[in-house]
């Protein structure tokens, strides 16, 4: 059964005056932000948009950060600036007549290998929002910005087990084309401590810690990885993932850990395989989902 592909949703509000330091201190605001996503948004589609006090002609400001960092694109860049950052402040008057001018309130957008995501239209709502006397109902233009999207057929994604804590790995960006999972490996006891996977690529993930005894299965040329059975319990106060089954297109089978009384199995669809993972890890498995691709 397919996840919904993840999109996450970033609204700024940082310092508005422009004094040097303000700039600076508003800078520092956005790279807080675009380090976060980068933690915790690999491989997810992202929007970030609000009121970034900033524009592309105040260089301390630096809000292509997260066009240089974060690979997102500016809708009205794309839309209304062919694609090219402004140099020269152009303010726009309120109302704004015009969608060329530039305004302190944006919306960046990326999709990913799981969700298309592209920006179909961008504009200054700034008729429709006035009192009965003409007058207007905010100091900033309204701002409409309409998407498009489109699921992936190339990847999908589980549902996630497990608990909130750890750090976030997700496979999917390196993950090529037409994959196939060629060795499974874990590695447990008490609890679930690391998984890998090796693809006929040659490429490798890994995730976990070091402890726990490792055991491993190599796939035949025609055979799948197709489903994956997870127990979960708590350690010291966090959910972990104590316990994973690997079930191949075959019928063969790799276990590791310990079985709880809190279970469930994730199926890839027909036609379809494991071939990656996403979730939250540190010294065991904290939080676990697989990425499916065509078989």
């Amino acid at each position: 059964m397919f996840r919904s592909p993840p999109l996450e949703l970033f609204l700024l509000t940082p310092d508005s005056r422009t004094e040097d330091q303000d700039e600076t201190a508003r800078a520092a605001n956005l790279q807080q932000v675009a380090d976060y996503i980068d933690t915790w948004s690999a491989g997810n589609a992202v929007v970030v948009y609000g009121d970034t006090n900033s524009r592309y002609t105040r260089p301390l400001d630096k809000i292509t950060v997260f066009q240089t960092q974060n690979s997102l694109t500016d809708a009205w860049v794309q839309l209304e600036r062919g694609g090219v950052n402004p140099t020269v402040e152009t303010g726009c008057d309120n109302p704004s007549l015009t969608n060329f001018c530039e305004t302190v309130d944006k919306a960046f957008y990326r999709g990913s290998k799981q969700l298309t995501l592209t920006g179909t239209y961008f504009s200054y709502e700034s008729t429709k929002f006035l009192q009965s006397d003409g007058s207007i109902l905010s100091d900033h233009n309204p701002i409409t910005v309409n998407f498009t999207w489109a699921v992936s057929n190339s990847f999908r994604q589980s549902g996630f087990w497990g608990g909130p804590h750890g750090n976030w790995f997700n496979d999917l960006n390196s993950i090529p084309a037409s994959p196939k999972t060629s060795v499974i490996t874990f590695s447990g006891g008490s609890r679930l401590d690391s998984i890998a996977l090796t693809l006929t690529s040659g490429t490798t993930f890994k995730h976990g810690g070091t402890g726990g005894t490792a055991t491993s299965l190599t796939l035949g040329s025609s055979e799948y990885w197709v489903s994956a059975k997870l127990c979960q319990a708590k350690y010291n106060d966090h959910t972990r993932i104590f316990y994973i089954l690997a079930t191949t297109s075959t019928g063969r089978t790799l276990e590791s850990g310990t079985t709880t009384s809190d279970c469930t199995t994730f199926t890839a669809p027909s036609g379809w395989q494991i071939v990656g993972y996403m979730g939250q890890d540190g010294d065991e498995i904290d939080q676990l989902a697989f990425i499916y691709a065509p078989q």
